[in-house]
């Protein structure tokens, strides 16, 4: 199988029809490949680094030099061009922390502080500008870590609702920087532009699909209230 650059790879499952009503099955395909893909991707170091490297690349260091130079107890809540992208990288380092900590309270308290800072850029304008990026796709960035946040503390639909909320926000980033081949996997016939379709186009038919998968997880999730699927009955802890 085909390794994305992030260095995961999806699960061996057929593509899911692209149905106009989805039925508990259909949803489930969609849970487990997302989360599959989380799981793999926090359990390979090469891959955590990798993506950090294309933050770092596409965003800039802006604000870096400052992060680096306070207390590991503190964090940014404050919004500023600045701020945002320092709670980002501040966000990404405090996951890696957390795969890293030996002892669960450890880990605990500086997950609930890495998904506090990588709120903060999720929580952008999606029409503005931040230190020269387009907000989208400091947005999209921002919730894939927040969907890793969500792995990590075991919440398999909000990871889902994460993944897909990226997605949403830029189709692009998603499709080449964080998930190329989960984003294959999912919309196949429209991830890549070829043939008749162009690149405006595909992106535009990704964020349909996935506003259509997110709509039904959150049906589903209301209709299962106070229910907590096994969506991954075999999957063990890699913290553990």
């Amino acid at each position: 199988m085909m390794q994305s650059e992030m260095g995961t790879s999806p699960p061996c499952m057929s593509p899911l029809p692209e149905f106009e009503k989805m039925d508990m099955e259909s949803m489930r395909v969609v849970v487990v490949s997302i989360n599959r893909f989380v799981q793999e991707f926090l359990a390979s170091p090469c891959s955590r680094a990798k993506l950090r490297a294309a933050c770092v690349s596409m965003f800039g260091r802006n604000g870096r030099d400052e992060v680096e130079n306070e207390d590991e107890d503190d964090y940014f809540v404050e919004f500023s061009d600045g701020s945002a992208l320092s709670n980002l990288y501040r966000g990404i380092d405090g996951i890696e922390a957390v795969v890293r900590a030996k002892w669960p309270e450890e880990r605990t308290s500086r997950l609930l502080d890495a998904e506090r800072m990588l709120q903060v850029p999720a929580l952008l304008d999606g029409h503005g500008v931040t230190t020269g990026t387009e907000n989208g796709h400091l947005i999209s960035v921002s919730y894939f870590y927040l969907s890793m946040v969500k792995k990590l503390q075991k919440d398999d639909w909000q990871v889902a609702m994460h993944f897909l909320q990226a997605l949403l926000v830029s189709p692009r980033m998603a499709r080449e920087v964080v998930a190329p081949d989960l984003c294959e996997f999912l919309f196949r016939s429209i991830a890549t532009p070829k043939g008749g379709i162009n690149e405006e186009e595909s992106c535009a038919a990704m964020k349909e699909v996935a506003r259509k998968y997110k709509g039904w997880l959150m049906y589903y999730q209301v209709m299962l209230y106070g229910e907590t699927p096994r969506w991954l009955p075999d999957e063990s802890d890699f913290l553990e």
